[in-house]
């Protein structure tokens, strides 16, 4: 039998026997790679919110961009956004992305590296071809990568060989420590931005994008019984999932296997998630069956057949691309009948999100059975927040999407469970 060198076997061992450090103290190797501190430009303004039991993976505290209305008749209407930005749940995932390998990095994290002041793009643009554009916007920074549903009550300790570290996982906790804060009106830190009081709301539009839009949905019908005195509805971005019985027998199992897994291992075990409670189980994972069995609200969703960080869960498990795209066309259609409250705009760009760039204006389509007009999310949020239906779904042959700069955005792919190709 071939003897391993006990030296190896102490390296090793040492590897798991020294403790877990803060991951700001873990990769000191990776310090040129964080990013820089800015005081930044732009007409949002930061809050960070400290003092309570909310934190972002490396302890900081939380952060939010505010914009308060320029028109006296939306002084009481809101956009409350959740930024998207990926995810992570391992050792390996999450320290690649501190260390900035890969599409992300620390901050998504962390809010010491957040600047000052930022421009809102797309859907909190100030730009009048935004059309919340004169509307109170708030953007609440991602930086707990659990897409909004870490719940733990204190820090994870992620093991491996490269070594170990801790990390909260409170994205959930974030939001309501947000919330609370915007409750009684706020001001920036900088002074520059004076909020008014969340709580005299009459409208408010909780959107997000990628893993924004995960958090969305989880959590547009706990918003609404928060503020029942205002119309409370859900705009989603690049964030869907095929319904079972989509699928043929045999990619079924592999769909449902996988979510199971995701469930299991990422959601119950490293976030602590926490879901609507009305969703159970695996169905939590699946998007179609959330909208279907759980959430009542009235919701946007804005998908692309194509999208390459919704599909990964499927194709990592060698389900074809274009079988995908065939099971989200038919669950778009399939969603679209679920309530006459719930507006679909499906396009076949390739693109993952567009409500946080210039592509919310850009990105078009047409339903492929009705024609008619073609949408673009802004148009079909508008439509929507109006109390219209939207429903425009392309098909698999993509016939029916202008999919100008569709590329964009496609960084902010979501990677809930391994590591970043």
């Amino acid at each position: 039998m071939r003897r391993v060198p006990l030296v190896l076997l102490w390296s090793v061992a040492g590897c798991f026997l020294r403790p877990a450090q803060p991951i700001t103290d873990a990769f000191p190797r990776c310090a040129a790679r964080l990013p820089k501190k800015s005081a930044g430009t732009g007409d949002m303004s930061a809050k960070w919110v400290k003092g309570t039991n909310a934190h972002c993976n490396d302890g900081s505290p939380p952060v939010m961009y505010l914009r308060e209305s320029s028109n006296p008749a939306h002084r009481d209407d809101w956009v409350v956004f959740l930024e998207g930005g990926g995810s992570c749940a391992s050792n390996a995932t999450c320290q690649d992305r501190w260390c900035g390998v890969g599409h992300f990095n620390a901050n998504k994290m962390s809010s010491k590296f957040s600047p000052d002041r930022e421009d809102g793009g797309g859907m909190m643009s100030s730009s009048s071809d935004n059309p919340f554009h004169d509307w109170n916007v708030v953007e609440m920074k991602y930086c707990s990568s659990d897409i909004w549903l870490g719940n733990g009550k204190s820090q994870q300790t992620l093991s491996g060989l490269r070594g170990s570290f801790m990390l909260y996982f409170q994205g959930h906790a974030i939001i309501e420590a947000l919330l609370d804060e915007l409750d009684g009106g706020t001001t920036s830190d900088d002074g520059r931005v004076n909020m008014p009081r969340l709580t005299n709301a009459k409208n408010i539009v909780l959107a997000g994008a990628s893993a924004g839009g995960r958090g969305t949905l989880q959590h547009v019908d706990w918003l609404t019984n928060r503020y029942s005195n205002a119309r409370v509805v859900g705009v989603m971005d690049g964030w869907n999932s095929p319904e079972l019985s989509a699928w043929s027998d045999a990619d079924r199992s592999v769909a449902r296997s996988a979510e199971q897994t995701q469930w299991e291992q990422t959601y119950q075990g490293t976030w602590q998630a926490w879901t609507d409670k009305d969703c159970k189980g695996a169905a939590c994972v699946n998007a179609f069956e959330v909208m279907n069995t759980a959430v009542s609200a009235p919701l946007l969703v804005r998908h692309d057949m194509y999208d390459p960080g919704t599909s990964d869960t499927y194709t990592n498990q060698n389900i074809p691309l274009n079988r995908f795209a065939q099971a989200m066309a038919k669950t778009a259609r399939s969603e679209s009948k679920l309530r006459p409250d719930i507006s679909i705009v499906e396009t076949a760009c390739g693109t993952h999100i567009v409500a946080q760039g210039d592509t919310f204006t850009k990105v078009a389509v047409q339903d492929a059975d009705k024609g008619g007009q073609y949408w673009t999310m802004a148009e079909a949020a508008a439509a929507f927040v109006d109390g219209q239906k939207v429903v425009a779904i392309d098909d698999p042959s993509r016939d029916h999407s202008k999919c100008a700069g569709a590329g964009a955005g496609q960084q902010d792919a979501d990677k809930p469970a391994g590591r970043r190709r």
